[in-house]
């Protein structure tokens, strides 16, 4: 967490603090009364892992310090911790001991030190290696699980930031706007156009246009979806002008369509022409425990806040029926009631989130038993703060068998 350069045996005798006088002429005065040692102490490292590291600061402070890794679930943090009484300013306040995180400022004497994350470079996994541009794209996936977000990535890395990417949501519009919203309208074309508007088709040009909620558009506008796909042309409504669009297309689906023609709610000409492209299947966030790993992580460094082991455990076990959308809305609600503190703990939020999901699956869903088991002992599990014998005892079952529950 801290930069290389403070893990040497001494460093930096001299400091600097660079002013600039109401005349507006910067400044540099030389400080050379403050001197910062690092020393490393090969027998404490074992009984702290991975290291440990003593500060003290010489020539004119006489303040001691220790420097601690602790585990925070998947993280580690230093603990910056006073030895002999001395206090030390950690972003501005007196601390006798504190947590650094990325960007933290901590001042001793007249010396300033800020704490470092090694620069990480994010090297974002798409689904797609090659996007020709004829042909679509078609996601599906539960509320939630980011459909949205991955159709911005794919405009972005195939087609390019600097050309439009255009969002619409068919279940947003009433079914007598639809038309207009995605086509466009002439003036006076009915009630209420005062004057003409461009579409979701004519503002993406040459950029991507990205269809959600497509299992929601009226059988009337599907035929003219289809029209617009096969020739990519159009016409906006009320209007004689016939207008060429080479968009690119995403679509998104939180439904079936295959059950959707089915049930004779979607033409299958539309299906076929749509599932001729790339079909991309989004897994919710209870199928894959490392996507919300991942987003525990990137929360974590966005923010700079640490969660402890007991809520990392939760949120990790919990099924996030609502999938990104609820797991992100949950932690910035948990930061908002945090009130300034870097440090998130299991809460009142996270019984309510237990008591939620115990009275949607009594009214709306059947669960099978041993599905119903497994969530129910890791619901005691997580009560308890993750202590196995106490919830064993409780449950009136084998610690083993509690292990094989859970761990399901």
């Amino acid at each position: 967490m801290l930069h290389q350069a403070y893990l040497r045996n001494a460093f930096r005798h001299q400091d600097y603090l660079e002013i600039e006088p109401l005349d507006g002429r910067r400044r540099r005065v030389e400080l050379k009364r403050t001197r910062i040692e690092i020393n490393h102490f090969p027998a404490l490292s074992e009984k702290f892992s991975p290291q440990a590291f003593s500060l003290r600061s010489t020539e004119g402070e006489r303040g001691q310090y220790s420097l601690t890794l602790e585990q925070f679930g998947e993280k580690k943090l230093y603990r910056m911790t006073s030895l002999n009484g001395a206090p030390f300013l950690h972003n501005g306040n007196i601390s006798f001991s504190g947590l650094l995180r990325r960007g933290d400022i901590v001042d001793i004497g007249l010396y300033r030190f800020r704490c470092c994350h090694q620069k990480r470079v994010k090297e974002e996994q798409l689904p797609l290696e090659h996007w020709p541009s004829e042909m679509f794209v078609s996601l599906e996936g539960e509320t939630g699980t980011g459909k949205t977000s991955l159709a911005r990535k794919l405009h972005d890395y195939f087609v390019g930031p600097q050309f439009p990417f255009v969002a619409i949501n068919i279940s947003a519009f009433s079914a007598g706007l639809i038309e207009s919203e995605i086509f466009g309208h002439e003036k006076g074309a009915f009630t209420g156009a005062v004057g003409e508007k461009r579409g979701a088709v004519e503002l993406a040009r040459e950029g991507t246009l990205f269809i959600d909620e497509l299992d929601s558009l009226p059988i009337p506008i599907q035929i003219k979806i289809l029209t617009f796909l096969d020739e990519r042309k159009f016409r906006r409504v009320g209007g004689e002008k016939e207008r060429r669009a080479r968009c690119r297309v995403i679509f998104s689906s939180g439904r079936s369509l295959y059950k959707l023609v089915h049930e004779n709610q979607f033409r299958e000409d539309l299906y076929y022409r749509v599932s001729s492209g790339i079909t991309l299947k989004l897994k919710p966030l209870r199928e894959d425990r490392q996507l919300i790993q991942k987003h525990l992580i990137d929360f974590e460094e966005e923010f700079g806040l640490t969660l402890s082991k007991e809520l990392h455990d939760f949120l990790m076990h919990y099924p996030w029926p609502g999938n990104y959308r609820q797991l992100h809305s949950h932690l910035l609600r948990k930061k908002f009631l945090a009130k300034g503190c870097s440090l998130l703990e299991l809460g009142e939020s996270e019984q309510e989130l237990l008591q939620k999901k115990s009275d949607f699956n009594e009214v709306h869903e059947v669960v099978p038993l041993e599905q119903f088991k497994r969530d129910y002992c890791k619901s005691v599990l997580l009560r308890n703060r993750g202590k196995v014998e106490l919830t064993s005892k409780q449950l009136k079952i084998a610690k083993s068998t509690l292990r094989r529950l859970t761990a399901a």
